[in-house]
């Protein structure tokens, strides 16, 4: 048999928390009666700096991941079987006996961190999207 689901429109990005921290954030869309919806911001995860994403292309049909790209490269999204997640993460308070600027790659983005004396670290993860892999 079918499954039927409910359409869930949702967006991430990287805002300013109610703290004033950078902070990931998700934002959905939730329906309040037949002609209104309102819009719904959670903030999920305080002390991340940056949000990149690539997406895993199959070029010739496989279901082999030939290559990644950055959204405004993709030119088929048919072709699209998973997306490579990075994230910079800080810690929320100055830790580091002496600052200084760094450079980190996160998901094939050069991210310079500022002279802050905060501990950062890079995490990726790659996700394979339901229905496109075999």
């Amino acid at each position: 048999g079918s499954e039927v689901s409910r359409v869930r429109s949702l967006a991430y990005y990287i805002g300013q928390g109610a703290d004033g921290r950078p902070t990931l954030i998700r934002q959905s869309v939730q329906t309040t009666s037949a002609s209104t919806a309102d819009l719904v911001r959670d903030e999920l995860i305080s002390d991340v700096e940056t949000l990149q994403l690539t997406y895993g292309i199959d070029d010739d049909g496989d279901f082999r991941i030939d290559r990644f790209d950055s959204a405004d490269a993709v030119a088929d999204w048919g072709r699209v079987r998973s997306v490579h997640i990075g994230v910079l993460i800080r810690t929320p308070n100055e830790v580091l006996p002496d600052g200084g600027a760094v450079v980190y790659p996160v998901n094939e983005v050069d991210v310079t961190a500022p002279n802050d004396r905060r501990q950062r670290w890079p995490l990726t993860i790659n996700v394979a999207l339901r229905n496109r892999l075999p």
